[in-house]
């Protein structure tokens, strides 16, 4: 499975958007604009948190010195999942 970033095709960024919409909400309360994420095939600045926050949840986030901006195999594997820790 290939990387999503902000250039990947609109389809694979609402995936990206749409499974973390599963998740987060499990994991964090509502945050207006962040949780739930607008599905508009747009990797902006309100998905790459929210890629972070989804990090964060599972433990990667100290380890991850990224900025949020490509999400993985084991990422895109942890959402399709619905891994919330």
């Amino acid at each position: 499975s290939k990387a999503i970033t902000p250039e990947s095709p609109v389809e694979d960024i609402k995936w990206l958007q749409e499974r973390l919409n599963i998740v987060l909400p499990k994991i964090y309360p509502t945050i207006p604009g962040i949780v739930p994420l607008q599905v508009d095939g747009d990797y902006g600045p309100k998905t790459r948190i929210a890629v972070l926050m989804y990090w964060e949840a599972l433990g990667w986030g100290k380890h991850m010195n990224d900025d949020g901006r490509k999400v993985g195999k084991s990422t895109i594997e942890a959402l399709a999942a619905g891994r919330t820790k």
